[in-house]
């Protein structure tokens, strides 16, 4: 070790080897570490995709299939039900139990307007019976509905008579269908009197478990483990452990797929195998990535050899021609110094790589568009964070897409790096002509957003953009697709218009390439209810944002009645969707709240007027509810936090630290409510505190001043002279 540290002090050579290497390897392992994060981020990002997918669709599916258990129950419970169960003939209260079965069993059906159920029928054992389509029918009747639904009777008598001695199960019939089997009985522990059967519409099941991939496989299982649903176009049913999946995420069962499981119980269990080519173009990124970063590795060392050979050498020959050896051992600790300098630049370099804030910048637009941000306030603190300047009061999205007729699954590396170059000239173009300021925001490979502050007409986008398209397909010749939002009046909404803008661009084909959002663009016949705006009408709940709430409210009643007709079934879904997210809050008189919104969506025929008007009115009470409780939580915390300062004034640590560590919260959030709930700020509070009591120990004449600064928690005699001077207006002297 001691001849390396010589050979280092004597040699400049491989001091300036060493400086050139340690230059080098600093910015390659950050940029290799930068490299890695974001492939993980990309691949993390394409599993979390699937899983939401799969996630959506398995709530949509176990929302009705928990519904349609609820109903089952209910109706097996229902006593003319169960009374007309026990007859054996058809006298006496037989007419009058079946009507109010019928009216009760349908009724139900129809108030709940469930897609997923095709149809439903009960089936009376003791008389052989069956009530289905408000009739009711004898075995030899109902034959003709049995054999259209590709069951036979022996099938059809195994399937109802199995449910009459067991439990509630599902049925999977010959021809695939599922079925639902309820049993009833005349009491609690009593024998079974029949069963209520669900069919389940396959052809729902397969709409909303259809994602667009070519080869994919998907399963849905009971609790039992029973498959209900399968399309396996992969063919590898045989080899999941089915039980082994019990929870939400990816697996890696099987090495040349992904396996991704969604589970809610106690519904259904949802699984989808991809197959591993999905990565294929990823993989071959990382690794031609990593290929690239041990060139110019390799060639940075080359070069840094030859060039701490050219500097160094004639320094070695000057110190050689100049010293003895006795010198240079002597003197060779001070030729360090030429390293430290070198350090000392390297180490400012390291410092201009920590201020660059390309990260930070990317992050805050990801969440802008994700609507992450809950406030303005929040939004502006990350934005400045990030080092991005935000005026201007309107803003216009931008979503463009480069190679339209390519296929985002199937594009090639060549493009790739091709729409990474064209993406920044863009940009480039576009910031040269555009005089206020413009962000983008990467979306995926082929297509980017952009973000302008207006500072004149909305027009001038729509000017700017016919001009770019035109530059880009002239210089490169190369086709876009470009769509439009309408303007926005708050940044935080400006995830809304990027759905715009997306929605238009995705309008856009080879005789239009560019297109301006209009509410006609939009599917007329489907519920407009993003995840977006679920979260964040929640969050504004929790958090008692009224204002937030009112923008959420305006923009469902906009897309849903203004820009779209929601027939009964989407109003009904829509008010579901809004009534679990006040379940989720738990306040106490929730229930009545969601009775009294529920009353006017059963009413429903055309007008939505009402309803909405009750919606605001719930939501705005919640709003002062929370508050109200958060204003009634601060107090009491203020209040504990003054006795804590009453009884420990005269700790000279005392402060927001102190006071933070000893309530576990943060000093910020101390500093505000303190602020808020007592009109003054902490440290005044804290010095007023031990001004008073000092003043009592003066009147008292028992001590010396010094004696009482300590008394009071002032470090020294000074420091509490100049606080009294400061409260008081006068000395302590003077005041004793």
């Amino acid at each position: 070790m001691k001849k390396l540290k010589k050979l280092y002090s004597s040699s400049p050579i491989i001091q300036f080897l060493c400086s050139y290497i340690l230059v080098l390897i600093i910015p390659m392992l950050i940029l290799f570490y930068g490299f890695y994060n974001a492939f993980a981020i990309v691949e993390n990002d394409i599993k979390e995709s699937n899983i939401a997918m799969l996630s959506k669709s398995m709530y949509l599916i176990n929302e009705e299939v928990r519904t349609l258990e609820s109903l089952s129950l209910q109706t097996s419970n229902y006593a003319p039900l169960r009374e007309l169960g026990t007859m054996t003939s058809r006298k006496g209260r037989y007419i009058t139990s079946v009507k109010d079965v019928i009216s009760e069993f349908y009724v139900l059906i129809n108030y709940q307007s469930l897609p997923l159920l095709e149809s439903a029928y009960i089936y009376l054992s003791q008389m052989d019976l069956i009530i289905y389509d408000h009739s009711v029918y004898h075995p030899d009747v109902f034959a003709q509905y049995i054999d259209g639904w590709g069951m036979t009777m022996d099938e059809w008598y195994a399937m109802c008579h199995n449910g009459i001695t067991s439990r509630s199960h599902y049925y999977i019939s010959s021809d695939g269908s599922i079925q639902y089997v309820m049993p009833f009985s005349d009491s609690l522990f009593g024998n079974n009197l029949g069963v209520i059967v669900y069919r389940y519409n396959k052809e729902e099941i397969h709409r909303l478990l259809s994602f667009g991939y070519d080869e994919y496989s998907i399963f849905v299982l009971d609790n039992d483990n029973q498959i209900l649903y399968n399309e396996d176009l992969l063919g590898i049913g045989d080899t999941i452990p089915f039980e082994e999946l019990t929870s939400t995420g990816v697996s890696s069962v099987e090495p040349n797929y992904w396996i991704y499981t969604a589970v809610q119980t106690p519904s259904w269990k949802y699984i989808l195998a991809l197959p591993e080519a999905t990565q294929t173009q990823l993989t071959v990124l990382k690794n031609l990535v990593l290929i690239l970063v041990l060139v110019a590795s390799a060639i940075g060392v080359l070069i840094s050899i030859l060039l701490s050979i050219s500097k160094g050498k004639p320094i070695n020959t000057l110190i050689h021609s100049v010293m003895t050896e006795e010198e240079l051992a002597e003197n060779s600790p001070n030729l360090g110094n030429l390293a430290t300098l070198i350090q000392a630049k390297n180490e400012t370099l390291l410092q201009e790589i920590e201020e660059d804030k390309p990260m930070l910048q990317k992050a805050f637009f990801h969440n802008l568009i994700k609507a992450e941000f809950l406030t303005s306030k929040e939004m502006y603190y990350n934005a400045e964070k990030a080092g991005i300047k935000i005026s201007g009061n309107q803003f216009v999205a931008v979503s463009v897409k480069l190679f339209p007729d390519n296929d985002f699954y199937t594009v090639d590396l060549q493009t790739i790096e091709e729409v990474q170059l064209l993406t920044q000239l863009l940009l480039k173009q576009i910031t040269e002509v555009y005089s206020s300021s413009v962000w983008s925001y990467k979306k995926n490979y082929l297509t980017c957003l952009f973000i302008f502050q207006l500072e004149k007409q909305p027009n001038q986008i729509l000017t700017l953009v016919e001009q770019t398209y035109h530059w880009l397909f002239s210089e490169y010749e190369v086709e876009s697709f470009w769509g439009i939002s309408a303007p926005c009046t708050n940044l935080l909404d400006i995830w809304k218009n990027c759905e715009e803008a997306y929605t238009a661009m995705e309008h856009c084909n080879g005789e239009k390439h560019i297109q301006q959002y209009h509410p006609n663009l939009a599917n007329q016949a489907e519920l407009y209810f993003p995840e977006t705006a679920r979260e964040k009408l929640s969050a504004a709940l929790k958090s008692g944002d009224s204002t937030s709430c009112e923008t959420i409210l305006d923009i469902l009643e906009n897309e849903n009645f203004t820009n779209r007709t929601l027939n009964r079934n989407q109003f009904i879904r829509l008010n579901r969707y809004i009534t679990d997210i006040f379940t989720s809050l738990t306040l106490p008189d929730i229930t009545e709240r969601i009775l009294w919104l529920n009353e006017e969506a059963i009413g429903y025929h055309e007008s939505h007027k009402e309803y909405f008007y009750r919606l605001r009115s719930i939501c705005s009470d919640i709003c002062k509810q929370i508050q109200q409780n958060k204003s009634l939580q601060h107090g009491k915390l203020i209040e504990r936090i003054q006795q804590y300062i009453q009884e420990n004034y005269m700790d000279s640590g005392l402060g927001l630290s102190r006071i933070s560590s000893e309530f576990h919260i943060s000093e910020g959030y101390v500093s505000s409510i303190f602020k808020e709930q007592s009109n003054v700020n902490f440290g005044d509070y804290v010095e007023n505190i031990r001004i008073n009591k000092a003043c009592q120990l003066l009147k008292e004449n028992e001590h010396t001043i010094s004696e009482i600064s300590e008394f009071v928690g002032y470090n020294s005699v000074q420091s509490f002279r100049r606080a009294f001077k400061r409260v008081m207006g006068i000395s302590p002297k003077e005041y004793r």
